[in-house]
């Protein structure tokens, strides 16, 4: 019969394990719950391995890129020891609280700011701690501090890998990072170090900044490197292939001269591992044959839809408890409920897509079993007598209390009315 091959437990798997609950392998979430007044839709995290590359010109950038086009976005200043975006705004005021929550300022554009600026007596006192009082800083600012309804949260990072970036790593909902580096080869190889700990952290790289890269002449209009020529285009061409090799099917199936990566184009790479796909699995078909692969087919998807399907069942309730407090934020919880219900939907979609491709091109066949057809979902309303026939459940009937409205529509208590000779 088909099997998958597992290397450890993934989400996916946990979902439909009956074991989910004992299992020491199931991974725990450290995310911290945001404050209650505060409901932010994507938090974007903006990184560097070196300081002076303009990380915080770039998070204040995006930010108002985001502004622009309409959505409420909002700005943490995570570099502690090192805040200027308060200065960018030109924001000189202090953050005020009401005892249980801290209110961020606002700037001129509408953009909401957090920053330890904001909360010391003087702009320019220095922030002499030590590491775990500087993550705990920062765990606050989303804890304590309330954002209000926020499309965008952008964090603006301290450079490096250290204690910030593991604790805002761990414990804010980050969705992806925005990597922002110099053509420097130092500078390069410590931003591959913040590329590796975004990959251990399991949290998606969504673009590369590269700062500085030319200068261009105000009188001939040539571009002059000055800080030495980009590789960026090279490095993030094999970064890609990198990261996609091995993903559905064993890792050198594609294979590009070394020389040739850095002139390749998306489409290229995308018709190279589109014609390797399909003739891995085509091979994968002849080997199980087509009924039996037809088999494995509805079994995966059924299987797959039963779990994700049950698991968006699970967050809609838990979204339908909740929506109430997003009045607090001067939102209306039933358009914000038909909005996100509608965006979980359409992720769910996408990742039974994404996992049932997963599943069908990591599944295997083992040798000398006979293929049995398997039913996946099980039948409760009727059972299978010892002679083979089906017999069907008897119905059960509700017993109307006798001061409980009357079903019959009259208004009446049910002693009174229909029940009155019962």
């Amino acid at each position: 019969m088909a099997e998958e091959q597992k290397t450890g437990c993934s989400p996916s798997d946990c979902a439909g394990c009956s074991h989910a609950g004992e299992c020491g392998s199931k991974p725990q979430s450290l995310i911290k719950p945001e404050n209650k007044k505060s409901h932010i839709n994507h938090v974007i995290a903006v990184v560097s391995g070196k300081g002076g590359v303009g990380k915080s010109m770039v998070t204040a950038s995006l930010a108002r890129l985001m502004r622009e086009q309409g959505f409420s976005v909002g700005i943490m200043d995570a570099d502690i020891t090192g805040p200027s975006i308060p200065k960018m705004y030109g924001i000189h005021e202090k953050a005020k609280g009401d005892g249980e929550n801290i209110f961020p300022c606002e700037a001129k554009d509408g953009t909401k700011i957090m920053s330890i600026n904001l909360l010391l007596p003087e702009e320019d006192d220095p922030v002499i701690w030590r590491g775990p009082v500087i993550s705990g800083v920062v765990t606050q600012f989303w804890t304590d501090v309330a954002w209000g309804e926020l499309d965008y949260l952008f964090v603006d990072m301290p450079p490096g890998t250290g204690d910030v970036p593991l604790t805002v790593f761990q414990s804010l909902p980050v969705e992806g990072i925005v990597i922002v580096t110099s053509p420097q080869d130092l500078v390069r190889m410590i931003v591959k170090k913040a590329y590796n700990m975004a990959g251990q952290m399991d949290i998606p790289v969504l673009g590369i900044v590269e700062n500085y890269s030319y200068l261009e002449c105000p009188d001939c209009g040539r571009k002059i490197s000055v800080f030495g020529e980009s590789h960026i285009d090279e490095t993030g061409m094999r970064e890609l292939l990198r990261q996609v090799e091995g993903l559905y099917f064993p890792k050198y199936t594609v294979r590009f001269e070394p020389e040739r990566i850095p002139q390749l184009t998306a489409e290229e790479v995308i018709d190279a591992f589109t014609a390797a796909a399909a003739d891995f699995y085509e091979k994968k078909e002849q080997e199980f044959t087509s009924p039996v692969m037809r088999e494995v087919e509805r079994v995966v998807l059924l299987r797959v839809v039963d779990e994700y399907w049950m698991d968006h069942i699970d967050a809609m309730t838990d979204l339908r408890q909740g929506i109430g407090l997003r009045a607090y934020a001067q939102t209306d919880p039933i358009i914000a409920y038909k909005k996100e219900s509608l965006e979980m939907f359409e992720e769910m979609i996408s990742a039974i897509q994404e996992e049932t491709v997963r599943r069908l091109y990591s599944v295997r066949l083992r040798k000398n079993e006979e293929v049995k057809r398997e039913r996946v979902a099980k039948t409760t309303s009727e059972s299978v007598g010892g002679d083979g026939t089906v017999k069907k459940q008897p119905r059960k009937v509700k017993k109307i209390g006798r001061n409980e409205p009357c079903p019959c529509g009259s208004g009446k208590k049910y002693k009174n009315c229909c029940g009155r000779d019962a």
